[in-house]
């Protein structure tokens, strides 16, 4: 080997170590990350150099520009219809900051479903901060609310007592409506109340894992958490999130809650405490406020009224229309609110509402991404139920049970939230759905690393075995024969 040749592989060997080093710190950067990607207008430029960067840096660390996960070649098919719309948009001024989000959220999702995979206390590690990103959106969106509702009255009495607008974002110069607060916290709020719960019916358990005052403080940190988030989510009033929470809590109850005395017994105080909310604020109002019902959603300085469930019914034809007409393509990311004014525009009193988005996340991922993008949206949701039923049927201990029914719980919230309304791909808090996904993701490499080591560790029993048996009969061979 010439000297040129030792010098290049030295040179190499010492950018693939610098290069480890980098990707090791990746949550740290993509944390650093966060307030300029989704608080400012100018971070965009950093999440576009950064991200690629750190991918570039794992590839010669690793060979691999990402950790391998299941959802690879969905994930690469989503980021290529995301340069499709790019590509086709009418102005990148509405696209690009949406793309920008969903590259952000693709990267977040990579970072914790490696780092969660590894161990129970990067999993674990993963989940904290998780449950940190829920608060911080849920303080921020209060913060920032701008549209004030009275659906309750005992809720729209302590809602009219918050600032309003305090926080101004990017995009949402006129506040942040709270169905989008709501939509958000869905994905936190039930894998918390899960954990929470768990750690109380296994606190033995838990004293044994955490010594000292760690068990406490995971315990009372966790309930905080959990009912704060629920309690915000509950003062939205919002009617979709309230239902996806409600359906949330029948899955668990059905599926897993009855599996568990104390579990079930928490399920029952949860159902006392629905049935005297409903008794105090009366049974028919409740119902009357059901999306199903038709419900009236009152406009700020409009002297109309409008059904929620027709207002929807006129979103919904236009946004079937609006896919049949963009099926490859899409419209572009983020486009819709400035596109169907103008191609599909409402008529009479509709056309006074500002519509952001299709108030349904399946018809969004159409509209943005075309039918193409739609089907790998459907086929993420489909794999990540998959992994979450193989985690679940796989685990040999109680926690990664609990994690997943926890996010099953999420998803299922959401998706039913995300029937009649949506947090809009690309948007602020979408890197929520990264994480969630993430922490799946990571579940379940864990629990297949936990059963490969498993199987290792049979199969290196029977080798043991197997030797010592050829052990004996040689030394009983040899005995017989006299030596």
């Amino acid at each position: 080997m010439t000297t040129d040749e030792v010098l290049e592989r030295e040179n190499f060997s010492l950018a693939r170590r610098l290069c480890a080093r980098v990707v090791a710190l990746e949550w740290v950067w993509l944390a650093l990350l966060l307030p300029a990607a989704l608080l400012t207008t100018t971070g965009g430029a950093l999440v576009l150099l950064i991200i690629p960067g750190l991918w570039l840096a794992r590839k010669v660390a690793t060979g691999r520009f990402v950790p391998p996960t299941p959802l690879d070649g969905l994930l690469a098919g989503f980021l290529f219809m995301l340069f499709v719309s790019l590509t086709i948009t009418f102005d990148l001024t509405y696209t690009l900051p949406k793309v920008i989000g969903l590259v952000y959220g693709v990267a977040v999702f990579y970072a914790v479903a490696a780092g969660a995979g590894r161990s129970d206390r990067n999993l674990w590690f993963a989940f904290g901060l998780f449950l940190a990103g829920g608060l911080g959106v849920a303080v921020i969106g209060f913060l920032g609310l701008g549209i004030s509702f009275n659906k309750l009255p005992v809720l729209g009495r302590v809602y009219e007592l918050l600032p309003t607008r305090l926080v101004t974002l990017p995009g949402a110069e006129s506040g942040i409506h709270p169905n989008q607060v709501a939509g958000a916290l869905l994905w936190v709020v039930p894998s918390a109340l899960v954990v929470a719960l768990a750690l109380l019916a296994r606190v033995e358990e838990v004293k044994r894992k955490l010594a000292g005052w760690q068990w406490p403080a995971a315990i009372v940190a966790t309930w905080s958490v959990a009912l704060l988030l629920a309690a915000l989510l509950v003062l939205t009033q919002s009617r979709s999130g309230l239902l996806g929470l409600v359906l949330a809590g029948a899955f668990l109850f059905l599926t897993i809650l009855l599996r568990n005395r104390w579990l079930m017994g928490g399920g029952v105080a949860l159902a006392v405490v629905f049935i005297g909310v409903g008794t105090y604020v009366g049974w028919e109002r409740l119902f009357s406020l059901s999306v199903a019902q038709g419900s009236e959603l009152l406009v700020t300085n409009v002297d109309d009224t409008i059904t929620s469930a027709n207002f929807r019914l006129e979103i919904w034809a236009r946004a079937v229309t609006g896919i049949h007409d963009f099926a490859l393509t899409g419209m572009g990311v983020g486009t819709f609110r400035q596109v169907i004014p103008v191609l599909y525009p409402f008529t009479g009193f509709w056309a006074r509402i500002d519509v952001a988005h299709a108030h349904n996340h399946l018809l969004q991922a159409g509209l943005d991404l075309g039918v193409p993008g739609l089907a790998i949206y459907l086929a993420l949701w489909l794999g990540t139920a998959g992994m979450l039923w193989q985690s679940w049927r796989r685990a040999r201990s109680i926690w990664p049970k609990v994690l997943a029914a926890g996010f099953a719980a999420s998803l299922v919230g959401y998706f039913v939230y995300g029937l009649t309304d949506t947090v809009a791909l690309g948007a602020k808090p979408g890197f929520l759905f990264w994480m969630l996904l993430g922490l799946v993701t990571g579940l379940y490499l864990r629990v297949g690393n936990v059963e490969l080591e498993r199987e290792r560790r049979l199969e290196s029993n029977r080798e043991q075995e197997e030797w010592s048996s050829k052990q004996t009969l040689i030394q009983d061979s040899n005995s017989d024969s006299g030596f």
